[in-house]
């Protein structure tokens, strides 16, 4: 069976994966102004709560998203990266951690 094309001639796999880009660029977006004024603090107690709603243990939640060297300045302004940008984990903890990072 041949993909369906949208009306400019694109398939509609491409269309989901633009779809999915432009929400990716937004989460992005207010990734960054949930994050404004966090501490490396911060965001280690934010994934530490993240991790015992998931069921995890707090230390191995930090360490598959690779953020183990907050705990060298703990005071220091967070720059790692967006939620949705962060490595070893799924949509759905992210989710998690958004939500903890909006309350």
């Amino acid at each position: 069976m041949p993909e369906e094309k949208t009306q400019d001639g694109a398939s509609q796999a491409d269309a989901r994966s633009q779809i999915r880009k432009i929400q990716e660029e937004k989460e992005r977006r207010e990734g960054k102004e949930l994050l404004k004024g966090k501490t490396n603090q911060d965001m280690i107690n934010i994934l530490y709560k993240a991790a015992k709603e998931l069921d995890m243990a707090e230390w191995d939640l930090i360490k598959k998203v690779e953020l183990t060297h907050l705990t060298d300045d703990r005071e220091a302004a967070y720059t790692g990266p967006v939620v949705v940008d962060l490595p070893g984990i799924t949509d759905e903890q992210k989710d998690v951690i958004t939500r903890i990072l909006k309350a």
